[in-house]
């Protein structure tokens, strides 16, 4: 009988988290859509923070796992990795040249290298972005404010985000210092 009770506990204490995790997914995503509509978050950024809240509300009674998500889609695929070491590549052959075959070979090099450069630009200034929008988001939100409102209940929760909020931070860092 006692076991029961337990069990019983346990189980409403994982649905209460649950729940709270999903309703904290859903203010994140509507957040995000409002930086949307004010003009501070592009579609592709507003497209991987929902992708990665939507993936993350697929499973609410394990702990948030939203920044392992983004880190997936703004990490870079092969293509990314290719398009990088072609040019780091490319740079250092060209630097290697001749001179005279440097002269030759400058302006259909400088167009490629250009293109590829571009490319990785724009990858990683959405990778910013959305880092940027979800430290934000998990530090701002209505929702993040109300939990901590009630700490005494949401500890576990806040704890969580705490530790999304930590990952989002140290990448932000990290690529500021590049």
């Amino acid at each position: 009988m006692f076991g029961f009770s337990l069990l019983t506990l346990r189980s409403s204490r994982i649905a209460f988290f649950a729940e709270r995790r999903t309703r904290l997914l859903a203010g994140l995503k509507r957040y995000f859509v409002g930086k949307r509509l004010n003009g501070l978050l592009s579609v592709e950024g507003l497209r991987i923070l929902q992708y990665a809240c939507d993936k993350a509300a697929d499973d609410p009674e394990t702990p948030l796992s939203v920044w392992t998500e983004l880190q997936k889609e703004i990490g870079g695929r092969w293509g990314t990795r290719l398009a990088s070491r072609m040019l780091f590549s490319m740079t250092r052959g060209f630097r290697n040249m001749p001179k005279l075959l440097q002269r030759m070979l400058g302006w259909p090099y400088k167009k490629l290298a250009g293109l590829i450069r571009r490319f990785l630009g724009r990858k990683m200034l959405v990778a910013c972005e959305v880092a940027v929008e979800f430290y934000l988001g998990v530090t701002n939100s209505h929702q993040v404010n109300w939990l901590k409102g009630h700490a005494n209940e949401c500890w576990v929760l806040l704890g969580e985000i705490d530790t999304q909020a930590e990952a989002a931070y140290a990448f932000i860092i990290e690529k500021g210092e590049r």
